[in-house]
């Protein structure tokens, strides 16, 4: 979320900044306090199709023929996009973006988060992405004319990231789009997966991405499964994969109480991840958070998670201390 503000907060820029201002902003730090205000400057207007912490407006439903499961306006709308343009790397289905983000890669990101995931993890906090079809749908040059302002700035301050949802339930597009990018604008780009699908892709599928952010839900394959209805074994398989093509990641683990936090499994956790060697460039411990139960809520599913308490800072820190244990920079 851009400077961790809400939707809202982020209509905040009319035009992009002059390039002093961003470069002061870099040589002064982003996280300086008082600096909001010229991080609000810096940015280009946030333009977006939508964002993870605000339903779309895509409510009105209407009834399968065939006895199906109801269809919102859009996902017949992009049913039909997708049966006219059939080749699937030119178009995708876009859930939102985010032109400021600070948490989805090394520096400032554009963010695309893609529509669509096979898993129903039960914390969750965006199950609004799960749909493939409930998003917007988005070709080639619409990706890079969304980029194309803030090329300039993201070339030296961060890059691009594809996320979701799980980016390689769209993967034709996705690898289209992350080459069109690199080839007009040269931009680091960085994929934010659990790794599920990739056997569906090639080796060099890869090669646009400048870095790997893995989510390694759980490391025991009983618990993984029951946390996120999939096995875990083809998401080893690729962080394995990775390693073989020498592609640097960074390691996301989401504390979760009950679930995630018990010390014996953050040990294991710690040291599959070390074995992984030194292209693990970073661990990102992330605290779990209530604040997608109201998308369950307004989705009519079941939160089960909903009265579970968010890890203490001082939990965290010690998750991240067994990491640092093995040798790994953990945040």
């Amino acid at each position: 979320m851009l400077f961790g503000s809400s939707f809202d907060d982020c209509l905040i820029a009319t035009k992009p900044a002059p390039l002093g201002w961003i470069a002061r902003l870099t040589t002064i730090g982003w996280n300086t306090p008082g600096i909001d205000a010229m991080k609000r400057e810096a940015i280009p207007a946030f333009r977006s199709t939508g964002t993870r912490d605000q339903k779309r407006d895509q409510n009105e439903t209407h009834s399968s023929p065939k006895g199906g499961p109801d269809l919102s306006t859009a996902e017949i709308e992009n049913e039909t996009l997708a049966h006219e343009r059939k080749d699937p790397s030119e178009y995708g289905f876009l859930h939102s973006m985010e032109s400021g983000a600070a948490v989805d890669g090394p520096g400032m990101r554009f963010v695309f988060f893609m529509s669509g995931c096979q898993f129903k993890c039960l914390y969750c906090h965006n199950p609004d992405t799960w749909k493939l079809h409930n998003g917007t749908y988005i070709d080639i040059d619409g990706v890079l004319k969304e980029i194309k302002g803030y090329a300039r700035f993201l070339k030296f301050a961060g890059g691009v990231t594809f996320s979701g949802g799980e980016p390689m339930m769209q993967a034709p597009f996705v690898g289209a789009a992350a080459r069109a990018i690199k080839d007009k604008f040269d931009l680091h780009i960085a994929l934010d997966t659990q790794g599920f699908l990739h056997g569906n892709v090639e080796d060099d599928w890869f090669d646009p991405f400048d870095l790997i952010m893995l989510d390694i839900k759980h490391i025991n394959p009983d618990t993984y499964l029951k946390l996120t209805s999939q096995p875990l074994q083809p998401t080893l398989d690729f962080a394995q994969r990775m390693v073989r093509l020498k592609k640097e990641m960074r390691i996301r683990y989401v504390l979760v109480p009950e679930w995630t936090d018990a010390k014996e499994d953050v040990e294991k956790m710690a040291d599959y991840v070390a074995s992984l060697g030194d292209l693990i460039e970073l661990v990102e411990v992330l605290p779990f958070h209530q604040l997608g139960t109201s998308k369950w809520e307004k989705l009519g599913m079941e939160y089960k998670l909903k009265d579970l308490r968010t890890p203490t800072p001082e939990e965290a820190e010690a998750a991240r201390d067994i990491f640092r244990s093995r040798g790994l920079v953990a945040t």
